[in-house]
């Protein structure tokens, strides 16, 4: 197992999401890689644990171990494996490394272990001995880091669409994917965008995320995620952000509110890691005020209010965009993200100043963040689902 690189969020890129009315926006910021190493070499990536393996006595017949599934599992321990091959009997003792392992059932093909707790990340040997046979497989159990109660795996699936009925000209929808994977981390894809929920930051400003992150290395050139109803999504390995991404997503893979699985790498390190509702994607919700939805554009003010139909989302961002006199370019804005909780009033204090009769551009996103467990480490997946709604009005 390789840990690839830190990564450092930097402010300010942007992709651009609109025609008419003149829009332009941003997703919040990219991700950059720093030093190409963390500090983790491959030689520490080799089983430095060999020379407490278990021996095997010569005087033993030998036994065969196949398969260990899966082969991974976190340092905490307790994970349940399986190990195939025989012959296996009621004597059978099972060590990972020179750790001895618990035993929930044996058969004479196979056995299910429970995974002893290590020290430190790392590969193991699994052995297993009896009172007539032992066998040992190299390199079969590789412990990750215990991740409970943290993130695992980051990222997001976006979709965006215009609401209200005013905008002029052919409007367009469109989404992206990305995911990676990274050691225990108590993140929140939010902190991306600002320091603590309930806060704005200006549009293009110099908010940088102040943390490391650190991504394990699959090792694979693509990973697919399916939805519950719609078309799987292949992601492509990108070394210069870490992800595996796809930019644009089509409409038939991005359905509002469906799960989506992680399918099995087929190689690598993390081959046979499938994971169920690895995310969900956003949904849309009622936004009484400002009326983005309605049939006119509403007035935008300062200080404006922000009311919805809560508890569908884990958080929201709000954007608010202020065009130019010429309608083409940004003159400033701030993002905000929130809490789920219907109610959200914008500072006056957050503008330099607010002309009349300029065009306020509304970009609400509801995010579910979802937490399911995964598997290799017991870490939380935090991959944001997100569904954007893109409305506009008029400053007052």
């Amino acid at each position: 197992m390789k840990i690839l690189a830190m990564m450092l969020f930097l402010g300010g890129c942007s992709i651009g999401l609109y025609t008419e009315l003149p829009l332009n926006s941003d997703s919040g910021g990219s991700i950059d890689s720093a030093t190409p190493d963390s500090g983790t070499s491959e030689e520490a990536d080799a089983d430095t644990d060999a020379d407490t393996d278990v021996d095997i006595d010569t005087k033993l017949s030998e036994l065969d171990i196949a398969t260990v599934n899966p082969p991974y599992g976190t340092t905490a321990g307790g994970s349940e494996v399986v190990i195939a091959g025989g012959p296996f009997d009621s004597s059978s003792v099972v060590y990972f490394g020179g750790e001895v392992a618990g035993v929930s059932s044996i058969s004479g093909s196979s056995i299910t272990a429970i995974s002893p707790a290590s020290d430190a990340e790392g590969i193991k040997s699994v052995a297993v001995i009896t009172d007539t046979h032992g066998g040992k497989l190299d390199d079969a159990f590789e412990y990750f880091e215990d991740g409970t109660g943290m993130a695992g795996a980051i990222g997001s699936v976006f979709w965006y669409d215009y609401v209200g009925n005013y905008w002029g000209g052919t409007t367009t929808t469109e989404g992206f994917a990305e995911l990676t994977f990274i050691t225990p981390m108590d993140f929140h894809y939010w902190e991306f965008f600002v320091p603590t929920l309930d806060t704005c930051e200006p549009y293009g400003g110099t908010y940088t995320y102040s943390g490391n992150l650190y991504v394990y290395d699959f090792e694979v050139s693509n990973l697919t995620i399916t939805p519950s109803s719609g078309t799987p999504t292949s992601l492509a390995w990108d070394e210069s952000s870490l992800f595996f991404t796809t930019d644009p997503i089509s409409s038939n893979q991005y359905t509002k509110n469906a799960w989506y699985d992680l399918e099995d790498p087929g190689s690598g390190p993390f081959q046979g890691l499938v994971v169920e509702d690895i995310l969900r994607a956003g949904g849309d919700v009622i936004v009484s005020e400002p009326a983005i939805q309605g049939n006119n554009p509403p007035d935008i003010s300062s200080n404006q209010s922000f009311r919805w139909t809560a508890g569908d989302a884990d958080w929201i961002i709000i954007y608010m965009l202020m065009l130019d006199a010429s309608q083409q370019n940004i003159d400033q804005g701030i993002i905000c993200v929130v809490s789920d909780d219907g109610v959200f009033d914008v500072n006056s204090s957050e503008f330099s100043s607010w002309p009349t009769g300029r065009q306020v551009n509304i970009l609400f996103t509801p995010v579910r963040e979802e937490h399911a467990l995964l598997p290799h480490n017991n870490a939380e997946s935090r991959i944001a689902g997100m569904y954007q709604m893109v409305g506009a009005g008029f400053s007052r």
